[in-house]
């Protein structure tokens, strides 16, 4: 995966922190500090979106999760799922593609986005 350069600006409090944590041995150099900062946010926002839809049986049903997720607005809505579901299929482009560094951004070329992250379910939609 391609490495972007970003600039940021902390306080002096924030860059304390930091250099605390490098100096502890959690981690060797600031950029691995934010990258796993923004890696475990990822995780967490993930985790928020499954911890917010409701229990159902389409959970464990195979092949009912996809619409489970469609229905909660959890993937994207831009289309009716049977087009969302065929044009989700990928299998014959990863098939067709070299696994190399590219490989991950090849085969999501294409694809519609996610939606954002519901903040939270509300009781009607259960």
């Amino acid at each position: 995966m391609a490495a972007v350069r970003k600039t940021i600006t902390l306080t002096d409090m924030q860059d304390s922190w930091i250099k605390a944590q490098i100096d502890a041995g959690h981690y060797t150099n600031d950029s691995e500090y934010i990258r796993d900062l923004i890696r475990r946010e990822h995780e967490r926002s993930a985790e928020n979106v499954m911890g917010a839809i409701p229990l159902d049986w389409r959970w464990l049903a195979n092949g009912y999760l996809k619409e489970l997720l469609y229905e909660k607005n959890v993937v994207n809505r831009s289309m009716p799922f049977a087009a969302l579901k065929s044009l989700s299929f990928i299998n014959p482009k990863a098939r067709a593609l070299p696994l190399d560094d590219n490989f991950s951004d090849a085969i999501h070329q294409g694809l519609l986005p996610r939606p954002a992250p519901p903040a939270t379910i509300s009781p009607s939609e259960h």
